[in-house]
């Protein structure tokens, strides 16, 4: 049950982008929203930040590796493939394309991996866990996903992504003006896509896992021998997701253990 009292979330004016969680008991979470495969400004801020946590597993890792390699070969070779592939990911990459001003289509992921490789000297947290009740939750996703009724939402769906995309336009419910506008709006309606296909009651219980590990980051931070009282997390988290996560920690799960990346889990290893 959440508390009475909650923390305050706030939106830093200075750095509008970035929203805080602060901690009951010491530290804040600062979720930055962003836009996937986007090459974007990180934002000027005053703020010092201890750690780094992002919402995936060390298979990330290998992932971005594989696609620098890609793109050091041939430049959008990733964007394209996704493209070809279908589905609202490929949809929202393949809608970037038609949105001027907005750079897109780069992997690795600008935001996260660019974040991540530079703050190598600090401790980092990849927040998916893996362990028995998470292997339990990714079947649990599988065969919700594959059930006759969720599978009829198939037919359709692009034609439904695109009207989507023009219905938050229209309704102005997503951030920025013009092309920025637009690439927020095709981003929502792929979240949308995303959660629909997992189902509410799933995306909360990532949510709520996800965001005991955030908090578990921050008693680690507290706890290191070097660490100090009042931590800073920063967490890059796609757009959309950004309202999930903070109602998630709002509800004050209790810190889960995780410990900070190490080398030795690129070759898979847990980190908790």
């Amino acid at each position: 049950m959440p508390s009475q009292k909650r923390p305050p979330v706030d939106v830093d004016q200075e750095d509008s982008m970035i929203h805080s969680w602060h901690d009951p008991e010491g530290g804040t979470i600062d979720l930055l929203p962003y836009l996937p495969s986007v090459e974007v400004q990180i934002p000027k801020t005053r703020r010092i930040w201890t750690s780094i946590a992002i919402l995936d597993d060390p298979s990330v890792l290998d992932a971005w590796h594989e696609e620098a390699k890609i793109e050091s070969r041939s430049r959008g070779a990733n964007a394209a493939a996704l493209i070809a592939s279908g589905g609202p990911l490929g949809w929202y990459l393949d809608h970037l394309q038609t949105v001027e001003g907005v750079e897109s289509g780069r992997f690795p992921d600008p935001l996260p991996y660019g974040l991540w490789n530079r703050m190598q000297r600090s401790p980092r947290f990849l927040i998916e866990p893996s362990d028995e009740e998470w292997d339990e939750w990714i079947l649990a996703k599988a065969d919700h996903m594959v059930r006759f009724r969720n599978l009829l939402t198939n037919v359709g769906a692009h034609r439904r992504f695109k009207k989507r995309v023009k219905a938050h336009v229209k309704a102005a419910n997503v951030p920025g003006e013009g092309g920025l506008q637009q690439a927020h709006a095709s981003l929502l309606a792929w979240w949308e896509s995303v959660v629909q296909r997992m189902g509410e009651h799933l995306s909360r219980q990532r949510d709520e896992r996800f965001a005991a590990r955030l908090r578990g980051s921050l008693s680690w931070l507290r706890s290191a021998a070097d660490g100090n009282d009042d931590p800073r997390l920063l967490v890059p988290v796609v757009a959309p997701w950004t309202q999930d996560i903070l109602f998630a920690l709002e509800q004050h799960p209790k810190p889960e253990k995780i410990e900070p990346f190490s080398g030795d889990e690129e070759s898979g290893e847990s980190n908790g």
